[in-house]
């Protein structure tokens, strides 16, 4: 393939290692619109204006921030539209023949109703694990033949995927074109905003569209993209985890009326729930998560950060998950003003059921999450839970009554709640018992099971 790039700054010089790896592509000219990089030299090619097109090649890829704009002149001076292509679509175009399928005996058991799911990665995040909690449900109770799809993957993954009896494609280019397997499944599920791309090939009649972003998702994706107002969307039978979410969808799509889809976990709550107060031990409060400003592990801190020595004696803090911003990170620690504070890092599922026994409290002070997992989790094992108003669970859960809700970012309020814990174990157990009450009537892997039920019979299938 011979393609033309356009965009020479900064983007560009971030992505070269991977369009030096581009299999079957030449790079035969490289445009931009700023004259201060036209005739400079990137990647031992002189940058050309825009006007400067005469050559033949096969794609114009854009290689920059501005490429909703770039689109919109591309098609004005009369480029075909199937001429240009993003970065990132053409590495999935040109990877395409890449494809990996995995199944098992058990799998290939074709006399039964199938569902492939779309998902951005196969990984474990919050609507990784919700999407896969329904498919198993769907395999081994309902007898569904379940097939998960992706672009990437990480590494073990598949193994966990395929003992789960779900099948599993990782396909590059998955997001712009169907496959056969695909094709002939009985029902879809595109599941995030992220994959909103494959309801364009897919039959719309048979297809869920289930929906898991906090606001600042719909934000950049509007942002990158711009084309919210593709009728396809319009058009596409859509479901929210929460009413949160369901609000932000609504804004950005304000034709498209969707409904709910709470997710279900199964019940694995761990042994040794801790009802009396801890006599002469320290209160275990936990974050879980990834580790990001959206996340509010630094409010939290800030809010331990208020608390006298008093009550800084009486708990550990303990901040658990992964992170990939470094310099973020450093940041946080060094926010951190006490010796109760624990970083543990990502830990493995296995090793978070470990860390369970021992945990009393799990707080979400997130500044946006639509139906965060981990706090189903904790209400799953009856913890303590302290979450901030800006959460989508908080439209299941009353303060004082099942959970402790504070106002979003407000850190004297998360404080002050920190202190009533502390100061009222016994009743604040109590407490987290009644959480648990919520999972049962919301949150539930049967329940899940039966609202997808419910959809594809409102399907007319």
């Amino acid at each position: 393939m011979k393609i033309v790039l356009f965009g020479a700054g900064g983007f560009l010089q971030n992505s070269r290692e991977r369009i030096e790896k581009l299999p079957n592509t030449e790079v035969i000219k490289i445009i931009d619109n700023n004259n201060r990089l036209i005739g400079s030299e990137v990647m031992g090619i002189r940058v050309s204006s825009v006007n400067d097109l005469q050559e033949p090649y096969d794609y114009i890829v854009i290689t920059s921030n501005y490429a909703v704009e770039i689109e919109k002149q591309l098609l004005e001076i009369g480029i075909e539209e199937n001429k240009i292509k993003r970065f990132v679509e053409y590495e999935s175009f040109i990877n395409r023949d890449n494809k990996e399928v995995f199944t098992t005996g058990e799998c290939r058991n074709q006399n039964r109703k199938s569902v492939v799911a779309i998902t951005p990665i196969l990984e474990f995040n919050g609507a990784f694990i919700a999407l896969v909690n329904l498919l198993e449900y769907l395999s081994k109770e309902l007898n569904f033949r379940t097939i998960i799809a992706a672009p990437r993957k990480r590494d073990n993954v598949v193994d966990y995927l395929l003992g789960k009896g779900i099948e599993v494609i990782v396909d590059s280019y998955i997001e712009y074109e169907n496959t056969p397997v695909i094709e002939t499944c009985d029902y879809y599920i595109v599941n995030t905003l992220l994959m909103r791309k494959c309801l364009k090939y897919l039959d719309l009649s048979k297809t869920i569209w289930w929906l898991h972003e906090s606001a600042i998702s719909y934000e950049i994706e509007n942002g990158i993209w711009g084309d919210f107002q593709d009728e396809v969307y319009t058009n596409a039978r859509t479901y929210c985890v929460s009413a949160k979410e369901r609000a932000v969808f609504e804004k950005y799509f304000p034709k498209n009326k969707a409904g709910i889809f709470e997710y279900g976990i199964s019940d694995e709550a761990v042994d040794g729930e801790q009802v009396q107060p801890k006599a002469n031990e320290k209160i275990v409060f936990a974050i879980i998560g990834f580790i990001a400003n959206i996340k509010g592990q630094d409010i939290l801190i800030n809010a331990v950060n208020k608390l006298s020595k008093d009550y800084i004696d009486k708990f550990e803090l303990w901040i658990i998950g992964d992170n990939d911003d470094k310099n973020y990170m450093a940041e946080l620690s060094q926010s951190v003003h006490t010796d109760n504070v624990k970083f543990f890092g990502g830990v493995s599922h296995e090793e978070m059921k470990k860390l369970y026994k021992d945990i009393d409290v799990v707080v979400s002070s997130s500044r946006q999450d639509s139906l965060p997992i981990v706090v189903t989790e904790a209400l799953t094992n009856s913890k303590i839970c302290i979450i901030s108003d800006a959460i989508g669970t908080v439209n299941y859960l009353k303060d004082g009554i099942d959970a402790f809700v504070f106002e979003s970012e407000n850190v004297a309020d998360l404080a002050d709640k920190m202190m009533y814990v502390i100061d009222n174990y016994n009743q604040a157990r109590e407490i987290g018992r009644q959480g648990r009450n919520v999972f049962e009537k919301h949150f539930t892997i049967n329940k899940a099971g039966e609202r997808f039920l419910s959809i594809i019979e409102e399907m007319g299938s």
